[in-house]
Parts: structure tokens; C-alpha cells; sequence
């Protein structure tokens, strides 16, 4: 069973900027967002590999279905949170 408690911190921190403001990922972080398995595990270092399900257990459980899922989810997230924070500012 995969558990999104054991997404490592470095890991949850990228994927909680994503949530909060839009920015970018690396391309591992990116690849898990949009759902992308074969690209995960392409660009997963010897650490994280064998974490990729309590990663993506941790996606699924903590964070908005909205902000992921799709490479268009996550490109209409990143635009949505770059309008908020243009809203914000003005």
C-alpha cells in the first residue's frame, strides 16, 4: 500500500509551490503532475524511483484534483495562479 506520508520532503515542498503558486517543477516533479508514468520514471533519480507510488499516493490525497493529473491540468493551473497573483497585485 502506498502511503503519502513517505513522499519525501524535498518532493511534497516542489509539489506544494506548484499548489500554491503555479511555479515550475523540475522535469521529474512535472512529469508526476501531468501524469505522465513512462516520464516519471524516466527522470526519477536512484532515491525516488522507488517512492514514485507514495508520490503520486500524496498528489492523490493532499492536493487538488484540479492543479494535476494532465499536462493541460497542470498548464491551466500554472495560468490560473498567475492570474490570482496578478489580481492580488493590482
Amino acid at each position: 500500500m502506498y502511503d503519502s506520508k513517505l513522499c519525501p520532503e524535498n518532493i511534497k515542498a516542489a509539489i506544494d509551490r506548484h499548489v500554491a503558486t503555479g511555479c515550475p517543477t523540475g522535469d521529474f516533479v512535472r512529469a508526476v503532475l501531468e501524469n505522465n508514468l513512462k516520464e516519471a520514471f524516466m527522470r526519477a533519480d536512484n532515491f525516488n524511483a522507488p517512492l514514485l507510488g507514495h508520490i503520486v499516493a500524496y498528489c492523490y490525497n493532499e492536493i487538488p484534483s484540479p492543479c494535476w493529473g494532465s499536462k493541460v491540468m497542470v498548464q491551466d493551473w500554472r495560468e490560473k495562479t498567475k492570474t490570482a497573483k496578478e489580481e492580488v497585485t493590482k
